[in-house]
């Protein structure tokens, strides 16, 4: 019984990967859109398109940001916002027998 539940399973798992493979498409005639929105202490944004057209955006708010952006085609479009956020700062703790 266990070994029958171990081959439906496996069976499952291979058909699901099987439907959802896709093959490789030519991008160099459809537009290429890249959209980040970070907001954590350390934001890195990489994007790299290289297609007709291309469009990216990024939004940063961090400490410390990077962006970098290739676009390699007919037509390209990149802007990039960049904020040094501080969140609100804890409190110390009270001293040792103190409130």
């Amino acid at each position: 019984m266990k070994y029958q539940a171990l081959i439906v399973t496996l069976l499952s798992v291979l058909s699901v990967s099987a439907a959802n493979a896709q093959v490789p498409r030519d991008n160099s005639n459809r537009p290429c859109i890249e959209a980040n929105v970070q907001a954590d202490q350390s934001n890195t944004a990489r994007v790299n398109q290289n297609c007709k057209e291309n469009l990216s955006r990024t939004i940063q708010a961090g400490q410390s940001n990077t962006a970098e952006t290739y676009q390699k085609g007919q037509r390209n479009d990149n802007a990039v916002e960049q904020m040094g956020y501080e969140g609100p700062k804890r409190r110390a703790p009270p001293p040792h027998g103190q409130r």
